[in-house]
């Protein structure tokens, strides 16, 4: 589940680490066949790739990006791209039941109707709160249609854009 990629990433309240360790983060999230772990033990900076099923959204590739052990940032692909009607009860549904989600921007006006994001603020049960970018893109080029969910411990300047209603 969604929640489970974003309790490895969020920071726990009172603890100095920056977020969760590599090998607690591909143990929390069930599901997913890990690949790239030689990379690991060489490299200060690291990306590691996984694919599964994740409960409640079907196929997903999921990417954990980092530094020194530590998990910095996670996006989860879901394939075939989710409806944006009943988005929110779906995301919901993807959290502990206390997990605070906050819109904090909308569709960003140069979208087309087929493409789009929206950002949210997230506030786990005892985490820190991190940043979730939900972004559909339509088939084009090698990209192919999928829904990405990004998490990030700060609120990476390129997901600005206006806050639309939605």
């Amino acid at each position: 589940m969604l929640g489970d990629v974003a309790l490895a990433v969020a920071p726990t309240i009172g603890v100095t680490a920056r977020a969760g360790t590599v090998d607690s983060v591909r143990t929390a999230i069930a599901g997913v066949a890990w690949r790239d772990a030689q990379r690991l033990a060489t490299s200060q900076a690291f990306t590691i790739d996984g694919r599964g099923a994740l409960d409640g959204l079907g196929r997903s590739d999921v990417q954990l990006r980092g530094e020194q052990q530590r998990v910095l940032e996670a996006e989860v692909a879901v394939t075939p791209p989710l409806e944006r009607k009943g988005i929110a009860h779906r995301l919901r549904a993807q959290f502990p039941v206390n997990t605070l989600i906050e819109q904090v921007s909308g569709v960003c006006p140069a979208e087309g109707a087929l493409n789009g994001m929206r950002v949210y603020r997230v506030t786990l049960p005892q985490r820190r709160p991190i940043f979730m970018r939900v972004h559909w893109r339509q088939a084009g080029g090698t990209d192919q249609a999928a829904t990405r969910f990004s998490f990030a411990l700060e609120h990476p300047a390129a997901w600005d854009c206006r806050a639309t209603a939605l």
